[in-house]
C-alpha cells in the first residue's frame, strides 16, 4: 500500500504552482491526475496522513469503474485486490430481494485514495499529506494558500485553487455561506469491523437494509474487513448514538441475511465516525480562481456507490476549465464550469435525490422490495437511471 513515506514526504520545497488541489479524495485526485498528465504543474495536498479511513460505503459502480478505466487505473484497481460484487441483498421489513449488480467492485477508501494519489505522483504531480489548509486569499497574480505542516505555518501560491475538501468545503474571505443544506438531510455514519467478527456477509455481496429512519450497507472489502456505512436521521442519532442508531435500523428490518439483526461482534478496527448533513449544494461551484468539485460542490444521499462516480466524473470534467483559468482570466472558465457541473454531475444526482425521498416512505419501500423479490428484473430501469449502464467490460470484474 502506498504510504506517507512513498508520497507525502517527497516534497520539492517549491511554493509556486499552477494549481493547488486541496483534498486527495477521488474528486481531487482525478482532477490532479488529469491536469498532471496534461503538463500542468499541480500540487495535491491533504490534511490527513496515509493510510486514512473515511466514512464511505466502499463500493464502485459501473460509472466509477468506467472512468477509472479511462484513466488507465483498472489494472491497478484489480491488482489492489478490489472485490467483485455481483449481488445485492435488499431488505425492508420482512421483505427481501436479491438483485444483480453487474460491474461493481468493493475497495476500502484507504486503499483507493492511496492508489489515486500514487497515480498523481507517477504523472509528475507533487503530493503532500499531513498538510492542513488554513485559508485561501486572492492576491494580484493568483491565490495564496496558507498551510500548516508539522506545526509550521507556510504559504503556497497558485494561479488556481481546486477545493475538493468534501462536505462543507473551504471558506473564502468575505463569504458568509458557501452552500445550501437540504432540510431534513440525513447524516452519514461508518465503521470498519474485523473480518472474523461477522460471518453473515459473504464476500462479493452488498447487503442493504432500509428502515424508517435510514438505511445501512455492509460489504467486505479487499482485505476481508467489513465496511459498515449508513445514512440516518439526525433525531435517531441524537437518541441512540452511532452504533445504537445502526443497530436499531438493522433490528427494525430483520437485519442482513440469515436473520442477523445486530452489528458485528467486538470493537471496530476503525471506530465510528460521522459526516455533516449529506444532501447539500454549493451556492457557487466557482468563485474567482477557486473551483469546487466533489462533495465540496454538492452532494446527494447515495445508495450503492454512486457518490464516488460523481466525484470522479466531476474531477475529470473540471480539468479543462482549470487549464483555461491557468492560461488566462478565470471568469469565463468559472462560468463554464458552473454550467458543465450542472450538466454532468447534477444530472447524475437527480435520480438519487428522488430515490432518497422514496426511501423515507416505509410502506412504499416494503412494497417495492416485495415486488423485486418476485421479479428482480424490475430493478433494471432504476439501476440504469442511477448510473449502472456502464460499458465496463464484465470479464475484468469476474470473481476469482
Amino acid at each position: 500500500m502506498t504510504s506517507n513515506d512513498d508520497l507525502g514526504k517527497r516534497r520539492t520545497g517549491r511554493v509556486r504552482h499552477d494549481v493547488v488541489v486541496v483534498g486527495a479524495g477521488p474528486a481531487g485526485s482525478a482532477t490532479a491526475l488529469t491536469l498532471s498528465r496534461a503538463g500542468v504543474d499541480v500540487h495535491l495536498v491533504d490534511r490527513a496522513e496515509l493510510p486514512r479511513w473515511k466514512v464511505c460505503g466502499g463500493c464502485l459502480g459501473p460509472a466509477a469503474l468506467e472512468l477509472l478505466g479511462e484513466l488507465g487505473l483498472m489494472a491497478d484497481l484489480i491488482g489492489a485486490g478490489a472485490v467483485p460484487i455481483p449481488v445485492m441483498e435488499l431488505r425492508a421489513g420482512s421483505r427481501r430481494a436479491r438483485l444483480r449488480l453487474p460491474g461493481s467492485l468493493s475497495i476500502s477508501r484507504y486503499r483507493l485514495d492511496a492508489l489515486l494519489a500514487g497515480a498523481v505522483a507517477k504523472a509528475g504531480g507533487e503530493v503532500s499529506f499531513g498538510v492542513r489548509v488554513e485559508g485561501v486569499t486572492p492576491v494580484d497574480d493568483g491565490m495564496e494558500v496558507r498551510i500548516r505542516e508539522d506545526g509550521v505555518v507556510g504559504r503556497l501560491h497558485a494561479r488556481v485553487v481546486v477545493d475538493a475538501t468534501g462536505l462543507g468545503g473551504l471558506h473564502l474571505p468575505g463569504e458568509r455561506s458557501t452552500e445550501e443544506v437540504a432540510s431534513g438531510s440525513r447524516v452519514g455514519l461508518g465503521a470498519v469491523f474485523p473480518s472474523a467478527a461477522y460471518h453473515m456477509c459473504p464476500s462479493g455481496e452488498l447487503q442493504m437494509t432500509v428502515g424508517r429512519d435510514g438505511y445501512v450497507g455492509i460489504v467486505r472489502t479487499e482485505d476481508g474487513l467489513l465496511d459498515v456505512a449508513a445514512a440516518v436521521d439526525r433525531d435517531l442519532l441524537a437518541r441512540m448514538g452511532p452504533g445504537g442508531a445502526v443497530s436499531e435500523l438493522l433490528a427494525s428490518t430483520g437485519g442482513p441475511r440469515s436473520g442477523g439483526n445486530r452489528l458485528p461482534d467486538g470493537e471496530p478496527s476503525f471506530g465510528w465516525r460521522g459526516t455533516p448533513a449529506l444532501t447539500r449544494r454549493s451556492i457557487r461551484t466557482a468563485e474567482g480562481a477557486v473551483f469546487r468539485v466533489g462533495d465540496a460542490a454538492g452532494y446527494v444521499e447515495p445508495f450503492t456507490g454512486e457518490g464516488m462516480g460523481w466525484a470522479l466524473a466531476g474531477g475529470v470534467a473540471l480539468a479543462p476549465f482549470v487549464r483555461q483559468a491557468v492560461a488566462g482570466p478565470s471568469d469565463r472558465a468559472a462560468a463554464g464550469w458552473t454550467q458543465a457541473y450542472r450538466r454532468i454531475v447534477e444530472r447524475r444526482q437527480r435520480m438519487c435525490r428522488l430515490l432518497a425521498h422514496g426511501l423515507r416512505r416505509p410502506a412504499v419501500v416494503r412494497a417495492v422490495v416485495g415486488a423485486l423479490g418476485v421479479a428482480p428484473v424490475l430493478a433494471r430501469p432504476l439501476m440504469d437511471a442511477t448510473g449502472r449502464d456502464s460499458r465496463v467490460p464484465l470479464p475484468t470484474l469476474a470473481a476469482p
